[in-house]
């Protein structure tokens, strides 16, 4: 489990394709300190298993099915990543509850620089629409991000300074394809909602009749 606050970032050092999946290298210094071969770490925000550790890097291997959901499969040497170690229990709790189970990949539509922010607009599959909604929490490549507007397909998040200069987001260019995972509680509360009232799908009209609005 994690939180969505990203300790450092990464860059990609060697990307090796193979039948089975892809493995990568990852240079990288903070993370390290403690990794061992077994330990996950999030990269982008896709959970991921150390398969090999050294001096300054790590390598970890991902299957096909996570390289059709995420972007780790158009990672290319020179790349950053964003980079983050579980949760310990009794940690302090800064961003919100992230498994880094990528839902489904969006992507960067526009970029504006305001005053105090940088604000980036996101489209992604409108299926997922019902998780997506004004002040609610998302990860965007592993980053726990406030939801500030939404309309079907679309949604835009607000980028502090610090944020830009610590993430890969610093980087990201319109067109750019971003992971995203989306709210844990959103999905549990809709598969019980559903399951007691034997409704197929998550609707205004249902969400009325079961008292949530």
């Amino acid at each position: 489990m994690f939180t969505g606050l990203i300790e450092e970032i990464g860059v990609i050092r060697k990307k090796t394709p193979s039948s089975g999946g892809l493995r990568l290298e990852v240079e990288a210094g903070k993370v390290t300190d403690d990794l061992e071969v077994g330990h996950s770490v999030s990269v982008n925000g896709v959970c991921q298993t150390v398969e090999g550790v050294g001096k300054g890097y790590f390598i970890f291997f991902s299957i096909p099915e996570t390289i059709a959901r995420t972007n780790l499969g158009s990672l290319n040497p020179g790349d950053k990543v964003n980079l983050e170690r579980p949760v310990k229990l009794g940690e302090s709790l800064g961003g919100h509850l992230v498994s880094g189970h990528v839902d489904c990949v969006g992507r960067i539509v526009r970029r504006r620089k305001m005053q105090a922010h940088t604000l980036l607009e996101v489209s992604y599959p409108p299926e997922f629409d019902r998780y997506v909604v004004p002040k609610g929490s998302i990860a965007l490549e592993g980053i726990s991000l406030t939801v500030v507007e939404t309309t079907s397909g679309r949604f835009s998040v607000a980028i502090i300074p610090h944020t830009l200069e610590n993430t890969n987001l610093g980087a990201t260019k319109i067109g750019a394809e971003v992971n995203l995972e989306f709210d844990q509680i959103a999905k549990h509360i809709e598969k019980q909602s559903r399951a007691r009232s034997g409704e197929r799908e998550l609707t205004k009209d249902f969400l009325e009749r079961a008292g949530w609005l």
